[in-house]
């Protein structure tokens, strides 16, 4: 029986990869950017809704002070630098893209109830606070969802391209919610008074 060289022996991991593993990757990517794209958007509307130049904004529909104010704008960042930790832990132990999911559904909850808080000084930090709490965990989980899931030839590329999912929340948030404050006693929109309408942009 003649004896087969190792170096005659193909090698199963040299090939291609199938085209459905390249397809899951770049589809993990804009899911990333689509997430990143949500939590950012609405980390900044609320910073136009406050403004204190704001015509229909919410210093001038709820009477703050500028203490109040700062207080609102800050107290995001107090539950999102409790966090970072927890996100890169919980990423290793139960999985980036579940912890990614939640923490997007949890900071999409707590920007919805800071709508509904706002006439509540107290519920409305407190909402805040939650929503920073739940928005701190992305920053870990993409780069752990980028490390499992993209090779290292690409994974520059596509984390890049994840990470401008954030830019381009913050860049058309900004347009957007001013958009809705000029046009909040707009005859054409349902409910125009601005009680109804400036927490649309918290």
């Amino acid at each position: 029986m003649a004896s087969i060289s190792m170096h005659e022996v193909p090698l199963l991991s040299a090939g291609p990869k199938p085209a459905s593993s390249i397809q899951k990757r770049r589809v993990m990517s804009l899911l990333v950017f689509c997430g990143l794209f949500v939590v950012y958007s609405q980390r900044v509307c609320i910073s136009i809704a406050a403004a204190d130049n704001c015509k229909h904004g919410m210093q001038e529909e709820y009477n703050w002070s500028n203490e109040q104010q700062s207080l609102v704008l800050s107290s995001f960042f107090y539950g999102y630098i409790t966090n970072q930790f927890a996100g890169g832990y919980f990423s290793e132990r139960i999985g980036a893209k579940l912890v990614f999911g939640i923490s997007v559904t949890f900071a999409s909850l707590g920007t919805l109830l800071s709508a509904l808080t706002a006439p509540y000084f107290p519920a409305l930090i407190a909402s805040r606070i939650f929503t920073g709490f739940a928005e701190a965990v992305t920053y870990p989980c993409v780069h752990a969802l980028m490390a499992e899931w993209a090779p290292a030839p690409e994974r520059s590329v596509l984390l890049s391209f994840a990470w401008s999912g954030a830019y381009f929340g913050t860049g058309l948030a900004m347009p957007i919610s001013s958009t809705l404050l000029e046009k909040a006693r707009h005859p054409s929109l349902p409910h125009s008074s601005r009680r109804r309408v400036t927490p649309l942009c918290h």
